[in-house]
């Protein structure tokens, strides 16, 4: 299980919420024809606020393959994430995980 801890930049909550409900909506079946490539049996994004500053805690099976890059959706997704999220350096610990298949 992989976790994906970010800080949402100032101004840009809007743009990632935007950009997640069309990931959820008019790229979803792409978006999950990238998860079959990359072998990925879940992935989500939730986001949070704590003291007056939003938060983006990104939850996802483990790739099997890489992200093919080759991909326009990818390329606007890793556009969109280096554009809205800004990295946290706060550790995980995971306490337990179950997938039941």
């Amino acid at each position: 299980m992989q976790f994906v801890f970010k800080k949402i930049k100032k101004d840009k909550l809007d743009i990632w919420r935007d950009w997640c409900e069309l990931l959820r909506t008019k790229y979803s079946k792409e978006a999950l024809e990238t998860l079959v490539e990359e072998g990925v049996l879940f992935e989500a994004f939730i986001c949070f606020e704590i003291n007056n500053q939003w938060y983006s805690l990104g939850l996802s099976s483990v790739p099997i393959t890489p992200t093919n890059m080759n991909r326009e959706l990818n390329r606007k997704h890793k556009a969109m994430r280096k554009e809205c999220l800004e990295d946290m350096s706060i550790p995980v610990e995971i306490l337990y995980s179950f997938i039941n298949k």
